[in-house]
Protein backbone atom coordinates (compact mmCIF):
# COMPACT_ATOMS: atom_id res chain seq x y z
CA UNK A 1 0.00 0.00 0.00
CA UNK A 2 2.91 2.71 0.93
CA UNK A 3 4.74 1.67 -2.83
CA UNK A 4 1.26 1.88 -4.23
CA UNK A 5 0.79 5.20 -3.01
CA UNK A 6 4.23 6.60 -3.42
CA UNK A 7 4.30 5.46 -7.38
CA UNK A 8 0.86 7.40 -7.84
CA UNK A 9 2.43 10.23 -5.92
CA UNK A 10 5.75 10.12 -8.12
CA UNK A 11 3.76 9.96 -11.43
CA UNK A 12 1.56 13.13 -10.43
CA UNK A 13 4.68 15.02 -9.47
CA UNK A 14 7.26 13.73 -12.08
CA UNK A 15 6.88 13.46 -16.09
CA UNK A 16 7.71 9.47 -16.07
CA UNK A 17 5.96 6.61 -17.71
CA UNK A 18 8.03 4.60 -15.51
CA UNK A 19 6.46 5.41 -11.78
CA UNK A 20 2.36 4.29 -13.24
CA UNK A 21 4.09 0.87 -14.21
CA UNK A 22 5.71 0.72 -10.52
CA UNK A 23 1.80 1.62 -9.27
CA UNK A 24 0.39 -1.23 -11.37
CA UNK A 25 2.75 -3.71 -10.09
CA UNK A 26 2.22 -2.76 -6.22
CA UNK A 27 -1.58 -2.76 -7.30
CA UNK A 28 -1.39 -6.34 -8.59
CA UNK A 29 0.37 -7.16 -5.09
CA UNK A 30 -1.40 -5.23 -2.78
CA UNK A 31 -4.68 -7.37 -4.49
CA UNK A 32 -3.39 -10.47 -4.21
CA UNK A 33 -1.36 -10.32 -0.51
CA UNK A 34 -4.49 -8.55 0.86
CA UNK A 35 -7.55 -10.92 0.25
CA UNK A 36 -7.63 -12.38 4.13
CA UNK A 37 -9.31 -8.74 4.41
CA UNK A 38 -11.55 -8.77 1.79
CA UNK A 39 -15.47 -9.16 2.62
CA UNK A 40 -18.23 -9.99 -0.08
CA UNK A 41 -18.47 -6.73 -1.86
CA UNK A 42 -14.23 -6.86 -2.48
CA UNK A 43 -14.90 -9.83 -3.72
CA UNK A 44 -17.78 -9.34 -5.97
CA UNK A 45 -16.35 -5.90 -7.24
CA UNK A 46 -13.54 -7.97 -8.00
CA UNK A 47 -14.66 -10.84 -9.70
CA UNK A 48 -16.63 -8.04 -12.23
CA UNK A 49 -13.57 -6.19 -12.64
CA UNK A 50 -12.04 -9.15 -13.72
CA UNK A 51 -15.04 -9.76 -15.73
CA UNK A 52 -15.14 -6.61 -17.50
CA UNK A 53 -11.11 -7.24 -18.34
CA UNK A 54 -11.79 -10.14 -20.19
CA UNK A 55 -14.81 -8.29 -22.23
CA UNK A 56 -13.07 -5.60 -22.85
CA UNK A 57 -10.17 -7.58 -24.12
CA UNK A 58 -12.96 -9.80 -26.24
CA UNK A 59 -15.01 -6.87 -27.48
CA UNK A 60 -13.28 -3.76 -28.07
CA UNK A 61 -10.00 -3.14 -30.81
CA UNK A 62 -8.21 -0.89 -28.06
CA UNK A 63 -8.43 -3.52 -25.08
CA UNK A 64 -5.14 -2.27 -23.79
CA UNK A 65 -5.58 1.07 -23.91
CA UNK A 66 -8.67 0.86 -22.10
CA UNK A 67 -7.53 -1.24 -19.32
CA UNK A 68 -4.42 0.83 -18.84
CA UNK A 69 -7.07 3.98 -18.43
CA UNK A 70 -8.75 1.98 -16.07
CA UNK A 71 -6.11 0.57 -13.81
CA UNK A 72 -4.81 4.43 -13.94
CA UNK A 73 -8.04 5.51 -12.35
CA UNK A 74 -8.15 2.49 -9.92
CA UNK A 75 -4.53 3.05 -8.40
CA UNK A 76 -5.20 6.62 -8.36
CA UNK A 77 -8.29 6.15 -5.96
CA UNK A 78 -6.63 3.81 -4.19
CA UNK A 79 -3.59 6.20 -3.30
CA UNK A 80 -6.03 8.72 -2.56
CA UNK A 81 -8.59 6.33 0.00
CA UNK A 82 -4.71 5.03 1.39
CA UNK A 83 -3.48 8.66 2.13
CA UNK A 84 -6.33 10.58 3.08
CA UNK A 85 -6.94 7.60 5.92
CA UNK A 86 -4.27 8.65 7.42
CA UNK A 87 -5.33 11.97 8.57
CA UNK A 88 -7.68 10.00 10.94
CA UNK A 89 -4.98 8.26 12.42
CA UNK A 90 -3.85 11.35 13.96
CA UNK A 91 -7.52 11.85 15.15
CA UNK A 92 -8.05 8.95 16.84
CA UNK A 93 -5.34 9.64 19.16
CA UNK A 94 -5.73 13.30 20.01
CA UNK A 95 -7.22 13.94 22.74
CA UNK A 96 -8.83 17.31 21.25
CA UNK A 97 -10.71 15.25 18.49
CA UNK A 98 -12.56 13.22 21.58
CA UNK A 99 -13.04 16.68 23.48
CA UNK A 100 -14.60 17.87 20.32
CA UNK A 101 -16.72 15.28 19.72
CA UNK A 102 -18.35 14.29 23.52
CA UNK A 103 -18.98 18.01 23.57
CA UNK A 104 -20.83 18.31 20.33
CA UNK A 105 -23.11 14.98 21.78
CA UNK A 106 -24.12 16.82 25.34
CA UNK A 107 -25.99 19.92 23.95
CA UNK A 108 -29.07 20.74 25.36
CA UNK A 109 -31.77 19.61 22.79
CA UNK A 110 -32.33 23.58 21.55
CA UNK A 111 -29.06 22.83 20.19
CA UNK A 112 -28.20 19.75 19.64
CA UNK A 113 -29.16 18.81 16.58
CA UNK A 114 -26.93 21.76 14.49
CA UNK A 115 -24.02 20.76 16.96
CA UNK A 116 -24.04 17.29 15.74
CA UNK A 117 -24.80 18.29 11.99
CA UNK A 118 -21.99 20.24 12.24
CA UNK A 119 -19.70 18.81 14.01
CA UNK A 120 -20.19 15.34 11.92
CA UNK A 121 -19.80 17.57 9.00
CA UNK A 122 -16.55 19.48 9.81
CA UNK A 123 -15.08 16.16 11.73
CA UNK A 124 -15.33 14.47 8.41
CA UNK A 125 -13.52 16.45 6.75
CA UNK A 126 -10.30 15.17 8.94
CA UNK A 127 -11.85 11.78 9.61
CA UNK A 128 -13.85 10.59 7.01
CA UNK A 129 -15.78 7.84 7.79
CA UNK A 130 -14.20 7.99 10.91
CA UNK A 131 -16.37 11.06 12.32
CA UNK A 132 -19.25 8.26 12.10
CA UNK A 133 -17.04 5.89 14.44
CA UNK A 134 -16.08 8.65 16.64
CA UNK A 135 -18.96 10.39 17.43
CA UNK A 136 -21.81 7.26 16.52
CA UNK A 137 -20.57 5.45 19.78
CA UNK A 138 -20.78 8.90 21.62
CA UNK A 139 -24.05 9.20 21.04
CA UNK A 140 -25.32 5.97 22.18
CA UNK A 141 -23.36 5.96 25.45
CA UNK A 142 -24.75 9.05 26.32
CA UNK A 143 -28.37 8.16 25.71
CA UNK A 144 -27.82 5.35 27.34
CA UNK A 145 -26.58 6.41 30.62
CA UNK A 146 -28.91 9.53 30.69
CA UNK A 147 -32.33 8.02 29.04
CA UNK A 148 -33.60 4.73 31.27
CA UNK A 149 -36.87 5.61 29.19
CA UNK A 150 -37.28 3.41 26.21
CA UNK A 151 -39.22 5.06 23.92
CA UNK A 152 -37.32 8.20 25.10
CA UNK A 153 -34.00 6.71 24.52
CA UNK A 154 -35.17 5.57 20.77
CA UNK A 155 -36.28 9.44 19.91
CA UNK A 156 -33.53 10.27 20.74
CA UNK A 157 -31.16 8.10 19.12
CA UNK A 158 -33.35 8.82 16.02
CA UNK A 159 -32.58 12.82 16.42
CA UNK A 160 -29.11 12.84 17.14
CA UNK A 161 -28.18 9.86 14.84
CA UNK A 162 -30.20 11.38 12.00
CA UNK A 163 -28.56 14.53 12.55
CA UNK A 164 -24.86 12.86 12.64
CA UNK A 165 -25.78 11.32 9.31
CA UNK A 166 -27.28 14.49 7.49
CA UNK A 167 -23.97 16.30 8.49
CA UNK A 168 -21.39 14.13 7.89
CA UNK A 169 -22.96 12.89 4.31
CA UNK A 170 -23.48 16.28 2.75
CA UNK A 171 -19.72 16.89 3.64
CA UNK A 172 -19.14 15.38 -0.13
CA UNK A 173 -20.85 18.43 -1.71
CA UNK A 174 -17.70 20.37 -1.37
CA UNK A 175 -14.63 19.12 0.94
CA UNK A 176 -11.69 18.76 -0.86
CA UNK A 177 -11.04 15.48 1.21
CA UNK A 178 -13.88 13.90 0.16
CA UNK A 179 -13.97 10.61 -2.13
CA UNK A 180 -15.90 12.36 -4.76
CA UNK A 181 -13.51 15.53 -5.46
CA UNK A 182 -11.07 12.90 -6.81
CA UNK A 183 -13.44 11.08 -8.69
CA UNK A 184 -15.66 13.35 -10.32
CA UNK A 185 -12.60 15.65 -11.34
CA UNK A 186 -10.95 12.74 -13.36
CA UNK A 187 -14.33 11.79 -14.96
CA UNK A 188 -16.08 14.99 -15.82
CA UNK A 189 -13.48 17.42 -17.59
CA UNK A 190 -13.68 21.17 -17.41
CA UNK A 191 -15.00 21.56 -14.20
CA UNK A 192 -14.75 24.71 -12.21
CA UNK A 193 -13.49 23.49 -8.27
CA UNK A 194 -14.02 27.17 -6.78
CA UNK A 195 -17.16 27.44 -8.52
CA UNK A 196 -18.43 23.98 -7.52
CA UNK A 197 -17.35 24.68 -3.89
CA UNK A 198 -19.75 27.91 -3.64
CA UNK A 199 -22.54 25.77 -5.01
CA UNK A 200 -21.84 22.83 -2.50
CA UNK A 201 -21.65 25.18 0.58
CA UNK A 202 -24.54 26.73 -0.22
CA UNK A 203 -26.30 23.51 -0.64
CA UNK A 204 -25.11 22.46 2.46
CA UNK A 205 -26.17 25.57 5.02
CA UNK A 206 -29.85 24.87 2.92
CA UNK A 207 -30.08 21.08 3.77
CA UNK A 208 -28.60 21.98 7.14
CA UNK A 209 -31.66 24.17 7.64
CA UNK A 210 -34.27 22.00 5.82
CA UNK A 211 -32.67 19.08 8.55
CA UNK A 212 -33.18 21.40 11.76
CA UNK A 213 -37.24 22.06 11.00
CA UNK A 214 -37.66 18.51 9.83
CA UNK A 215 -35.67 17.60 13.82
CA UNK A 216 -37.84 20.45 15.02
CA UNK A 217 -40.98 18.98 14.06
CA UNK A 218 -39.88 15.53 15.47
CA UNK A 219 -39.37 17.32 18.18
CA UNK A 220 -42.84 18.78 18.32
CA UNK A 221 -44.41 15.38 17.55
CA UNK A 222 -41.92 13.59 20.44
CA UNK A 223 -43.28 16.17 23.18
CA UNK A 224 -46.77 14.88 22.76
CA UNK A 225 -46.15 11.53 23.37
CA UNK A 226 -43.55 11.53 26.36
CA UNK A 227 -45.03 12.82 29.61
CA UNK A 228 -42.98 16.20 31.03
CA UNK A 229 -41.71 13.92 34.03
CA UNK A 230 -39.93 11.16 31.69
CA UNK A 231 -38.10 14.13 29.48
CA UNK A 232 -34.66 14.14 30.55
CA UNK A 233 -32.95 17.24 32.00
CA UNK A 234 -30.15 18.77 30.63
CA UNK A 235 -28.13 21.77 32.57
CA UNK A 236 -26.63 22.77 29.49
CA UNK A 237 -23.59 24.38 31.75
CA UNK A 238 -20.65 21.98 30.37
CA UNK A 239 -17.51 24.45 29.26
CA UNK A 240 -16.89 24.84 26.16
CA UNK A 241 -12.99 23.14 25.38
CA UNK A 242 -11.11 26.29 24.22
CA UNK A 243 -8.20 24.02 23.62
CA UNK A 244 -9.60 21.59 22.06
CA UNK A 245 -11.60 23.50 19.21
CA UNK A 246 -8.37 25.04 19.10
CA UNK A 247 -5.94 22.62 18.05
CA UNK A 248 -8.29 20.91 15.91
CA UNK A 249 -8.90 24.43 14.10
CA UNK A 250 -4.78 24.49 13.81
CA UNK A 251 -4.50 21.15 11.96
CA UNK A 252 -7.33 21.98 9.47
CA UNK A 253 -5.13 25.30 9.01
CA UNK A 254 -2.63 23.51 8.88
CA UNK A 255 -3.67 20.92 6.09
CA UNK A 256 -5.22 23.81 3.84
CA UNK A 257 -2.60 26.27 4.34
CA UNK A 258 -0.10 23.32 3.05
CA UNK A 259 -2.55 22.33 0.09
CA UNK A 260 -2.98 25.65 -0.96
CA UNK A 261 0.76 25.84 -1.35
CA UNK A 262 1.78 23.07 -2.79
CA UNK A 263 -1.43 24.21 -5.85
CA UNK A 264 0.74 27.39 -6.41
CA UNK A 265 4.05 25.94 -6.30
CA UNK A 266 3.62 22.90 -8.55
CA UNK A 267 0.46 24.19 -9.92
CA UNK A 268 -1.19 21.28 -9.71
CA UNK A 269 -4.93 20.67 -8.48
CA UNK A 270 -6.68 20.32 -5.01
CA UNK A 271 -6.93 16.99 -4.77
CA UNK A 272 -3.09 16.00 -6.06
CA UNK A 273 -1.92 18.16 -3.40
CA UNK A 274 -3.99 17.00 -0.63
CA UNK A 275 -2.52 13.58 -1.29
CA UNK A 276 0.82 14.88 -0.54
CA UNK A 277 0.14 16.97 2.42
CA UNK A 278 -2.13 14.89 4.14
CA UNK A 279 0.64 12.02 5.27
CA UNK A 280 2.86 15.08 6.55
CA UNK A 281 0.83 16.33 8.52
CA UNK A 282 -0.65 13.09 10.10
CA UNK A 283 3.59 12.45 10.71
CA UNK A 284 3.42 15.98 12.32
CA UNK A 285 0.29 15.70 14.77
CA UNK A 286 1.53 12.46 15.94
CA UNK A 287 4.64 13.80 16.60
CA UNK A 288 3.20 16.56 17.98
CA UNK A 289 0.93 14.19 20.44
CA UNK A 290 4.01 12.18 21.37
CA UNK A 291 6.68 15.55 21.86
CA UNK A 292 5.46 16.01 25.65
CA UNK A 293 7.38 12.05 26.57
CA UNK A 294 10.99 12.14 27.21
CA UNK A 295 10.85 8.99 24.81
CA UNK A 296 8.64 11.03 22.40
CA UNK A 297 10.88 9.34 19.39
CA UNK A 298 10.30 5.35 20.62
CA UNK A 299 6.55 6.20 20.91
CA UNK A 300 6.31 8.24 17.44
CA UNK A 301 8.49 5.17 15.72
CA UNK A 302 6.06 2.72 17.61
CA UNK A 303 3.06 4.28 16.30
CA UNK A 304 4.14 4.84 13.00
CA UNK A 305 4.31 0.82 13.49
CA UNK A 306 1.08 0.31 14.05
CA UNK A 307 0.31 2.31 11.35
CA UNK A 308 1.72 0.41 9.03
CA UNK A 309 1.07 -2.83 9.82
CA UNK A 310 -2.15 -2.90 11.55
CA UNK A 311 -4.39 0.57 10.55
CA UNK A 312 -3.30 0.53 6.82
CA UNK A 313 -4.19 -3.31 5.75
CA UNK A 314 -7.23 -2.72 8.04
CA UNK A 315 -8.45 0.02 5.62
CA UNK A 316 -7.73 -1.99 2.86
CA UNK A 317 -11.31 -3.26 2.00
CA UNK A 318 -11.95 0.58 1.26
CA UNK A 319 -9.38 1.59 -1.04
CA UNK A 320 -10.15 -2.01 -3.21
CA UNK A 321 -13.77 -1.23 -3.26
CA UNK A 322 -12.54 2.37 -4.24
CA UNK A 323 -10.35 1.46 -6.86
CA UNK A 324 -12.63 -1.71 -8.47
CA UNK A 325 -15.68 0.57 -8.55
CA UNK A 326 -13.09 3.43 -10.58
CA UNK A 327 -12.06 0.41 -12.53
CA UNK A 328 -15.47 -1.30 -13.51
CA UNK A 329 -16.70 2.06 -14.48
CA UNK A 330 -14.33 2.68 -16.82
CA UNK A 331 -14.83 -0.41 -18.03
CA UNK A 332 -18.21 -0.61 -18.63
CA UNK A 333 -18.43 2.95 -19.97
CA UNK A 334 -15.31 1.93 -22.78
CA UNK A 335 -17.79 -0.98 -23.81
CA UNK A 336 -20.88 0.57 -24.07
CA UNK A 337 -20.61 3.20 -27.36
CA UNK A 338 -21.63 6.49 -26.15
CA UNK A 339 -23.31 7.13 -29.80
CA UNK A 340 -25.44 4.39 -29.58
CA UNK A 341 -26.53 4.62 -25.99
CA UNK A 342 -27.42 8.68 -26.49
CA UNK A 343 -29.37 7.44 -29.66
CA UNK A 344 -30.80 4.83 -27.57
CA UNK A 345 -32.33 7.71 -24.42
CA UNK A 346 -32.78 10.17 -27.11
CA UNK A 347 -30.52 12.02 -25.19
CA UNK A 348 -29.78 14.84 -27.73
CA UNK A 349 -33.04 16.44 -27.41
CA UNK A 350 -32.72 16.33 -23.54
CA UNK A 351 -32.35 19.62 -22.09
CA UNK A 352 -29.62 20.17 -19.89
CA UNK A 353 -31.79 20.62 -16.83
CA UNK A 354 -32.76 16.67 -17.47
CA UNK A 355 -29.50 15.57 -17.74
CA UNK A 356 -28.86 17.24 -14.00
CA UNK A 357 -31.90 16.00 -12.33
CA UNK A 358 -30.71 12.30 -13.89
CA UNK A 359 -27.43 12.50 -12.44
CA UNK A 360 -28.75 13.43 -9.44
CA UNK A 361 -31.21 10.63 -9.06
CA UNK A 362 -29.51 7.37 -10.96
CA UNK A 363 -26.83 6.79 -8.06
CA UNK A 364 -29.12 6.86 -5.29
CA UNK A 365 -31.57 5.04 -7.12
CA UNK A 366 -29.22 1.84 -8.01
CA UNK A 367 -27.45 2.73 -4.46
CA UNK A 368 -30.75 0.82 -3.25
CA UNK A 369 -30.74 -2.22 -5.55
CA UNK A 370 -26.64 -2.67 -4.22
CA UNK A 371 -24.66 -1.33 -7.15
CA UNK A 372 -21.96 1.53 -5.49
CA UNK A 373 -22.27 5.17 -6.89
CA UNK A 374 -18.67 5.35 -7.29
CA UNK A 375 -19.26 3.07 -10.02
CA UNK A 376 -22.15 3.89 -11.55
CA UNK A 377 -21.15 7.92 -11.78
CA UNK A 378 -18.10 6.91 -13.32
CA UNK A 379 -19.69 5.25 -15.85
CA UNK A 380 -22.09 7.23 -16.55
CA UNK A 381 -19.56 10.26 -16.53
CA UNK A 382 -17.14 8.86 -19.01
CA UNK A 383 -20.50 8.15 -21.34
CA UNK A 384 -21.54 11.94 -21.34
CA UNK A 385 -17.81 13.06 -21.15
CA UNK A 386 -17.60 11.22 -24.50
CA UNK A 387 -20.53 13.06 -26.58
CA UNK A 388 -19.41 15.79 -28.17
CA UNK A 389 -22.40 18.48 -28.43
CA UNK A 390 -23.90 17.80 -25.41
CA UNK A 391 -25.61 21.24 -23.90
CA UNK A 392 -24.38 21.25 -20.39
CA UNK A 393 -22.17 23.01 -17.67
CA UNK A 394 -19.83 20.23 -16.61
CA UNK A 395 -19.58 21.89 -13.16
CA UNK A 396 -23.32 21.90 -13.02
CA UNK A 397 -23.19 18.11 -14.06
CA UNK A 398 -20.32 17.32 -11.51
CA UNK A 399 -22.40 19.05 -8.68
CA UNK A 400 -25.49 16.85 -9.51
CA UNK A 401 -23.78 13.91 -8.96
CA UNK A 402 -22.41 15.08 -5.63
CA UNK A 403 -25.72 15.38 -5.17
CA UNK A 404 -26.66 12.07 -6.24
CA UNK A 405 -24.14 10.86 -4.30
CA UNK A 406 -24.95 12.83 -0.49
CA UNK A 407 -27.99 11.55 -1.40
CA UNK A 408 -27.25 7.95 -1.78
CA UNK A 409 -25.48 8.45 1.87
CA UNK A 410 -28.92 9.52 3.52
CA UNK A 411 -31.63 7.63 1.22
CA UNK A 412 -29.90 4.08 0.75
CA UNK A 413 -29.47 1.04 3.02
CA UNK A 414 -26.41 0.00 1.37
CA UNK A 415 -24.90 2.97 1.73
CA UNK A 416 -21.27 3.36 3.83
CA UNK A 417 -23.58 5.59 6.05
CA UNK A 418 -26.23 3.33 6.82
CA UNK A 419 -23.85 -0.20 7.10
CA UNK A 420 -21.41 1.90 9.85
CA UNK A 421 -24.17 3.57 11.96
CA UNK A 422 -25.96 0.10 11.57
CA UNK A 423 -23.27 -1.66 12.62
CA UNK A 424 -22.51 0.88 15.92
CA UNK A 425 -26.09 1.60 16.79
CA UNK A 426 -27.93 -1.95 16.13
CA UNK A 427 -30.78 -0.52 13.80
CA UNK A 428 -30.88 -1.71 10.35
CA UNK A 429 -29.96 -0.06 7.68
CA UNK A 430 -33.48 0.56 6.23
CA UNK A 431 -35.00 2.14 9.25
CA UNK A 432 -31.97 4.43 9.53
CA UNK A 433 -32.05 5.68 5.58
CA UNK A 434 -35.79 4.77 4.35
CA UNK A 435 -37.73 5.70 7.48
CA UNK A 436 -35.82 8.45 9.78
CA UNK A 437 -33.85 10.11 6.70
CA UNK A 438 -36.70 9.23 3.73
CA UNK A 439 -38.50 12.82 4.03
CA UNK A 440 -34.99 14.75 4.50
CA UNK A 441 -33.68 12.97 1.20
CA UNK A 442 -36.83 13.95 -0.37
CA UNK A 443 -36.40 17.88 0.72
CA UNK A 444 -32.35 17.52 -0.09
CA UNK A 445 -33.65 16.58 -4.07
CA UNK A 446 -35.85 19.84 -4.55
CA UNK A 447 -34.09 22.31 -2.65
CA UNK A 448 -30.42 20.77 -5.17
CA UNK A 449 -32.71 20.85 -8.36
CA UNK A 450 -33.41 24.39 -7.50
CA UNK A 451 -30.39 25.77 -6.59
CA UNK A 452 -28.81 24.11 -10.15
CA UNK A 453 -32.02 25.13 -12.01
CA UNK A 454 -30.99 29.38 -10.52
CA UNK A 455 -26.49 28.81 -11.56
CA UNK A 456 -28.11 27.05 -14.96
CA UNK A 457 -30.53 29.92 -15.74
CA UNK A 458 -28.53 33.18 -14.41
Amino acid sequence: MIALSAAVLASLYMPYGWPMDVAFVSFGIFLVAGHRHYGRREQFLITLALGLSVAAAVLTPSAAELIRSALERAVFLAAFMILLALLREGAITSPAVLQVGAYLTRQPPSRRYLSIHLGGHFLAILLNFGALNLLGPLIKRGIEATTPDPGVAAIRMQRQVSALARGFSWMVAWSPTAITQALIFAVVPGVDPARMMVIGLLLVGLTSLAGWALDWLTGIAARRLIPANARPQFSGGEPFPKSAFLNFATVCLCLAGATMAIIYAAHVTTVPALMLVAPVVTLLWIVKQNAVHTDWVSLVCERLKTVSFISMPQGSPEAITLACAGYCGICAAGLVDPHWFAESVGLAHWPDLAIYGAAMLIPPALSNIGLPPLMVITFFGALLSALPGLDFDPTLLAMAFCVGWALNLTGSPFSVTAIILARITGISGRQLTWRWNGWFSAVSFILSALVLVAFSKF
